[in-house]
């Protein structure tokens, strides 16, 4: 998947994810293959066994400096936010990825705002 994101041009600025260690895993092995610097990567408690208003939470901590960020995380949550802002988003299967471009100004205003383009991507779909 870390290959695929990289051929679309999608490099987060950062990577934030689970402590779950298969979570974590993912996390460095696709940083590796789009380039995200070790700093760029940050784990986060409130991914694993959250919700989706806890997703927001960490959402809206987020620099508004950054432009392109990648939550690593878990089901159901995972698929529920990419709901949020998707409702046709699938459900999001081991290592699926969901890119989503939004129309906000700020990381604080994520929930509230509109989908410019969702792309959705699993393992296993017919890629390299």
């Amino acid at each position: 998947m870390g290959r695929r994101l990289k051929q679309l041009g999608v490099v987060p600025e950062r990577m934030i994810f689970s402590s779950a260690l298969r979570a974590a895993e993912t996390a460095r092995l696709i940083a590796g293959e789009v380039g995200i610097a070790p700093d760029g990567c940050v784990e986060d408690r409130r991914l694993y066994a959250s919700s989706v208003t806890a997703l927001f939470y960490v959402i809206h901590e987020l620099d508004d400096g950054l432009s392109c960020v990648a939550l690593v995380g878990h089901n159901p949550e995972m698929t529920e936010l990419a709901r949020h802002f998707a409702p046709q988003a699938p459900d999001m299967a081991t290592c699926a990825v969901a890119q989503l471009e939004l129309e906000a100004g700020s990381w604080l205003d994520v929930d509230t705002v509109g989908v410019t383009r969702a792309l959705f991507d699993a393992p296993g779909k017919g890629h390299d």
